[in-house]
């Protein structure tokens, strides 16, 4: 029963993880913000942690980020920066180690005037809503996730019931759930 109650409250704890960071390949995936470059450009700024290995190389295409804007239209990245090398039209390549963050800099054609971006979808994660703001040190809200499918699994143990909701399917097998306990009768 503790046991139960103790893994319940990790799933929910887990499930309410910050809603810009994704477990992506190797590492971690965060995006820090989107807003207007000094340019004609969007910039939305992305850095990756690797965690399961000490080195390796790390290598975004401009086709890696494909955005949605809310008059229908889509498109990729034009250009990309990795680890503060130039814009590249192509790749942005860096040999990152673990733990460190390596910032990734995607630029964006947008029309002028954009204020936000309908849904982006980068290393399979898709972010809906994300703000662009008016400069690098605007504060910018976390994106709203899009809802998860959402799936209900009884667990009867001998003293409680546990549903659980809300359930995402992880890395490695995992699931990250909220769960309600409520005592069999």
């Amino acid at each position: 029963m503790k046991k139960l109650m103790m893994m319940a409250a990790a799933a929910m704890a887990l499930s309410t993880a910050g809603a810009q960071t994704w477990a992506s390949g190797n590492g971690n995936l965060t995006l820090n913000r989107c807003y207007q470059g000094s340019g004609q450009y969007v910039l939305c700024d992305f850095d990756y942690t690797l965690t399961k290995e000490d080195t390796s190389e790390l290598k975004w295409s401009t086709s890696d980020l494909v955005y949605y804007l809310a008059n229908g239209t889509s498109g990729h990245a034009y250009s990309v920066s990795t680890a503060g090398s130039d814009f590249d039209k192509y790749y942005g390549n860096a040999t990152i180690i673990k733990g460190v963050p390596t910032e990734t800099l995607f630029a964006l054609d947008l029309p002028s005037g954009s204020t936000s971006i309908l849904a982006m979808v980068i290393a399979g994660h898709r972010i809906d809503n994300v703000p662009i703001r008016a400069s690098a040190t605007a504060p910018a809200p976390a994106p709203a996730a899009r809802p998860a499918a959402t799936t209900t699994t009884s667990v009867n143990t001998s003293a409680y019931n546990a549903v659980l909701t809300s359930c995402k399917a992880g890395a490695n097998g995992t699931l990250t759930c909220s769960a309600t306990l409520t005592p069999r009768r």
